[in-house]
């Protein structure tokens, strides 16, 4: 017997699909949906709220200090903690960027997926040719990617980490 599942992340993907009768297709051995319980439609708030609140993404590197005075270069950001293996940078939103001692840190290699990159960053700028320069002249190494002619372009920080200047589309 045939059922319809709805896509993922629909209003209706919390529901069994009203062409599969709930008599023979039992909840506990069979889901209706494929969707996680946890999920929510998008756009909207879970049930009672978040469960966290997001506040850094933490890099190592062999330099904390050295790559924090990168980012507030780039960013336009301030130091707002300092501890000796670590460094919190922080603009005027409440999500930040940490930086921790790591100096047995073995950096990607990326493109090249020896050592893959992990993650990465995206930040927007309103020009590519001037964000370049800007960015080279306080320490950023250029990949050469993409090959083509595009609205990024990828960058690895004095620590390795990539990074991507992405025009600013409005």
């Amino acid at each position: 017997m045939a059922s319809t599942t709805p896509a993922p992340n629909t209003p209706s993907s919390t529901t069994p699909s009203s062409t599969t009768p709930s008599s023979t297709t039992p909840s506990s051995t069979t889901p209706a949906s494929t969707t996680p319980a946890w999920t929510t439609p998008l756009g909207t708030a879970p049930p009672g709220g978040p469960i966290a609140t997001f506040d850094l993404v933490v890099l190592d590197t062999p330099d904390p200090r050295g790559l924090a005075e990168f980012y507030c270069a780039l960013l336009g950001w301030r130091i707002v903690r300092e501890d000796g293996d670590w460094v919190t940078v922080r603009g005027d939103s409440a999500a930040g960027l940490a930086f921790q001692l790591a100096p047995d840190l073995v950096p990607p290699t990326w493109p090249d997926p020896t050592v893959p990159q992990q993650f990465h960053l995206d930040v927007t700028v309103d020009d590519l040719d001037v964000a370049e320069a800007q960015v080279v002249a306080i320490g950023a190494r250029p990949t050469g990617e993409p090959k083509t002619l595009s609205s990024f372009r990828a960058y690895l920080d004095p620590s390795g980490h990539p990074f991507c200047l992405c025009l600013n589309n409005g």
